[in-house]
């Protein structure tokens, strides 16, 4: 029994498994059991597709920003002297999505996701951090 189909985990896929016969009925049922557990997982970690929902221009600016996060991380001179008025805490924030949002462009990249999807992916990233910094200015004392 083999799957002779081009990708496997798809619609076709799982039919083909729903067809598989064991005959001794504890391995049918070891193999039930299985492939519903597999079936669960995939349903508890699947993401939903991107929306266009929310502020349209909000998430062209992400997008636009996200495809910077293809470079290696780095804090130019007018980044910098932009930040030294900015917390530390704030500051650590930003350096750390640098760190993780590079990192993610260069892994779907080389896992070869279309750029776009890429840059659609590391912009949602994008966007959490943004929530975090947001968070991080509310937390301290206002002057």
């Amino acid at each position: 029994m083999r799957y002779t189909g081009k990708t496997s985990w798809c619609k076709t896929f799982y039919r083909w498994l729903a067809t598989l016969n064991f005959g001794e009925s504890g391995a049918q049922i070891a193999f039930t059991e299985y492939w519903q557990a597999v079936s669960v997982a995939a349903e508890r970690v699947a993401r939903g597709s991107i929306t266009k929902t929310g502020n349209a221009h909000a998430r062209r600016l992400l997008t636009e920003a996200a495809w910077n996060y293809r470079f290696q991380p780095r804090i130019g001179y007018r980044a910098q002297r932009r930040a030294e008025d900015l917390p530390q805490a704030i500051r650590d924030v930003a350096w750390k999505a640098q760190l993780r949002l590079t990192g993610r462009f260069a892994k779907l990249r080389a896992r070869g996701v279309q750029i776009n999807k890429v840059c659609v992916a590391v912009a949602r990233e994008l966007a959490g951090f943004v929530w975090a910094i947001a968070t991080a200015q509310a937390k301290l004392p206002q002057h």
